[in-house]
């Protein structure tokens, strides 16, 4: 799988990938910093700053089923062209 991830069309959608889950850090660091500039926690903002880490989990699990499955695609392409020859 690695060489199918590292062909250059894939290159955008990894770095966009990694920019997401830079904001994304970034939004649940910003989160954590206003739960925790009351005096008493402000569980509803601490919440959102674990929600986060949640939306990186859903980027990289979407990037993950992106790339299986168009390799599978791949896969039954060449699977028949192999067939046809």
């Amino acid at each position: 799988m690695a060489r199918f991830i590292l062909q250059p069309r894939w290159i955008p959608w990894h770095i966009l990938c990694l920019v997401v889950t830079l904001i994304f850090l970034r939004m649940a660091g910003w989160q954590w910093d206003v739960a925790h500039r009351q005096p008493d926690l402000d569980w509803q903002n601490a919440a959102y700053a674990v929600q986060w880490f949640v939306f990186i989990g859903f980027v990289w699990w979407f990037w993950y089923k992106v790339m299986s499955d168009q390799r599978t695609v791949e896969a039954q392409r060449a699977e028949e062209e192999e067939m046809v020859d």
